[in-house]
């Protein structure tokens, strides 16, 4: 039997279309509106596990991009949260953001992953937190429960020493495990 995952901008909503636009940032220096993504599967007998996101290059049917490409972009996004890492600054200077704590979206606290070049590529997915839960009680991280849903925010921010306008497209990957 097939586990079929479903993205919503509400909860129990229908499902997002294939390219989603997770907001602007229309100065340098500022972040975006984040994006609400709820996730829900439809396994009847067990849970999903070993629930993760990562980033990799853009993978749609046409690149939604103004910048150099799906590579470039994906190297950008990269880049600036190893800077928003590394920093001391407790608000973010560029960088691609999941808050997963649906309770207190807060994207300055312990709840929140930077995706950069040790965490949220291939190989170093950050795992879907237990707090994510907003229907259901998963028993531990990286599970959402039979009939349960996930509630994470994702949200762009550009640095400050950026000029020009442009868009960026990366692939936001969910990775899971289920047993029919």
């Amino acid at each position: 039997m097939t586990i079929n995952i479903t993205f919503s901008d509400e909860s129990a909503g229908d499902a997002l279309s294939e390219t989603v636009d997770i907001g602007a940032a229309l100065n340098p220096g500022t972040a975006g509106t984040p994006q609400d993504f709820y996730i829900r599967h439809d396994a009847e007998v067990a849970p999903i596990t070993n629930c993760a996101f990562y980033i990799t290059e853009y993978a749609g049917t046409s690149y939604p991009g103004t910048g150099l490409g799906a590579a470039a972009d994906l190297d950008e996004l990269v880049v600036w949260g190893d800077i928003d890492q590394a920093s001391t600054i407790t608000v973010d200077d560029g960088s691609m953001r999941i808050c997963q704590d649906h309770g207190a979206f807060d994207f300055a606290a312990d709840n929140t992953y930077i995706f950069h070049a040790g965490q949220g590529l291939v190989g170093s997915a950050i795992v879907l937190k237990q707090e994510s839960a907003s229907i259901g009680s998963p028993a531990g991280d990286g599970e959402i429960p039979v009939s349960g849903e996930a509630h994470v925010q994702v949200r762009i921010s550009i640095p400050s020493d950026v000029s020009g306008a442009a868009s960026r497209a990366v692939s936001l990957v969910f990775a899971f495990s289920a047993t029919s």
